[in-house]
């Protein structure tokens, strides 16, 4: 990935700088004095791009450019020129792009479709709304120059706790892109429920489901979000909860769990049964669905918090165990060996949680990305083994306290949480090759989240972890970020995404954050 220092120049026109509306800040810009108010209705944007047409019929017909009708202003034009107009985002694709803007109109380029996406929110957070009818381009003649900071920018969303209608995931996708992330984490199985339709073995959500088929997502619904994220610049990472929470994968196959009486007070500590041939025919026709559904390269096999005393506590298991003189670590690692010879087999690459790198569980290929939840000294060992590694730990957003620095501390107003986060620097305290920090992940685990719920408790403290991604390592003001966050809260309220306030104030249709200094 690359570190790009900022080089950012606001420059104030009447009361508007456009340096402290964007979120998020990108690489950098140049500003000058001049400014136009354009017409809503005469505002033109074309693309020689089907994928950017789209995003860009997306914007005009959401009103997502201009929240209301400006019927005064004058014409203005801005052309998008891509060299490549690939038709889907993978690991890796090249998101930068350049925006210019003068008095007499503006251009977009990208080297691809996705930079040229990127653009297209970058441009929509400049227009300001004139009282005159028209809506103000300020700061001009501007040159905007971005790309992001890290080439992998997560979130993880919980299915499995709540289930979430797809109409929730969309709207998060759609929020998730007004922030430029990358990457949809599809945490779509755990021990509550297994709401994934698998058509070669229908008792895992017959029996595992909440309600089937209410409460169940089919191959036609993946296929849906895959192509819904894709059209925003998201990757679409499914992850498969494995070998431990698997306790709803024993409501259609009790014979592939472990059980374990002593532990099952506690519905997380059931595991998947290591020891017999089923429970491998099973993996392998979810994996096999899921990656014949979603095409990213990357699949996620979780792999955290596993229980190894219920494997012994089950006679059959812990026989097995002895036979074979395995401890906890030896399973693991048998487990492991089995599900990457199928994602050899599918052509897939893994993702794990540290839980399997710490057991020492990876048979030592490094093409193997370790997702980092506690601390970062783990992630410093991941980085000294030469595995990737993405960071998560200090951005659960489901934590009272995701502050990874002064634990014992937390706030007064939840929301303010935003602040931790913004705080957490994923290459601090690290050394060596910081190159394989390939990013990270905001995580909601959804307990006591529902379709209800969600956004307010996402929004708009995932903007903050979506800014460390994207921007500077040196944008780290969080009094200066503040006004910016909560236009950014007013630009999703606007676009019919709910999100917590983060102080007294009011915004509507079209005004950023309005507060009374006394």
């Amino acid at each position: 990935f690359a570190m790009m220092k900022t080089a950012v120049l606001l420059l104030v026109v009447g009361w508007f700088v456009v340096g402290e509306a964007l979120w998020p800040l990108p690489t950098s810009m140049q500003t000058g004095p001049d400014s136009v108010c354009v017409s809503s209705s005469q505002f033109s944007i074309t693309s020689p791009c089907a994928l950017v047409n789209d995003a860009i019929n997306r914007y005009q017909e959401s009103n997502l450019f201009f929240p209301v009708t400006g019927t005064n202003g004058i014409g203005y034009s801005v052309p998008v020129t891509v060299n490549s107009c690939i038709d889907k985002i993978d690991y890796g694709t090249d998101e930068s792009y350049t925006l210019t803007l003068e008095k007499s109109g503006g251009k977009i380029t990208a080297p691809t479709t996705y930079g040229a996406i990127r653009a297209i929110e970058t441009l929509s957070q400049i227009f300001v709304y004139n009282s005159d009818g028209c809506y103000d381009i300020t700061n001009l003649s501007l040159t905007i120059h971005d790309s992001p900071r890290f080439l992998w920018r997560g979130f993880m969303l919980d299915t499995a706790r709540h289930y979430l209608s797809l109409d929730t995931i969309k709207m998060q996708l759609d929020a998730m892109s007004y922030a430029k992330y990358n990457v949809f984490h599809w945490h779509m199985i755990d021990a509550q429920s297994f709401p994934i339709i698998i058509e070669a073995q229908p008792a895992l959500a017959k029996q595992g489901a909440y309600k089937y088929p209410e409460a169940t997502y089919g191959p036609e619904d993946i296929l849906d979000i895959v192509e819904f994220a894709n059209a925003r610049g998201i990757r679409v990472v499914a992850e498969m909860e494995v070998p431990g929470h698997a306790a709803s994968w024993g409501k259609g196959h009790p014979e592939i769990v472990a059980h374990c009486p002593e532990y099952e007070s506690n519905i997380n500590n059931i595991p998947l049964n290591p020891s017999i041939q089923k429970t491998y025919e099973v993996v392998f026709a979810v994996l096999s669905q899921v990656s014949a559904l979603v095409p990213d390269d990357w699949v996620h096999i979780g792999g955290d918090e596993v229980v190894y005393g219920c494997w012994f506590s089950d006679p059959e298991i812990s026989a097995w165990a002895d036979e074979n003189q395995f401890d906890g670590n030896d399973i693991m690692k048998f487990f492991e060996d089995h599900v990457e010879q199928f994602l050899n087999i599918l052509r897939r690459k893994r993702i794990v949680w540290e839980e399997v790198f710490l057991a020492g569980a990876l048979s030592g290929t490094i093409d193997t990305i370790v997702q980092v939840w506690e601390n970062a000294d783990t992630m410093q060992k991941v980085v000294d083994a030469g595995y990737e590694g993405l960071q998560s730990y200090g951005w659960y957003l489901d934590k009272q306290i995701p502050s990874i620095t002064v634990p014992e501390t937390t706030h007064y107003e939840w929301v303010d949480t935003w602040q931790d986060m913004y705080s957490v620097e994923p290459t601090d305290n690290i050394t060596g090759d910081l190159s394989l920090i390939i990013g990270g992940e905001g995580t909601m685990w959804a307990e006591q989240v529902n379709d209800e719920t969600i956004m307010t408790r996402i929004w708009p403290r995932a903007g903050a972890v979506a800014e460390r991604l994207w921007s500077a390592k040196d944008i780290t003001d969080i009094d200066a970020a503040l006004p910016r966050l909560e236009d950014f809260g007013c630009r999703l309220k606007r676009r019919g995404i709910a999100s917590s306030p983060l102080q007294p104030g009011y915004c509507d249709n079209t005004t950023f954050f309005q507060y009374n200094e006394y």
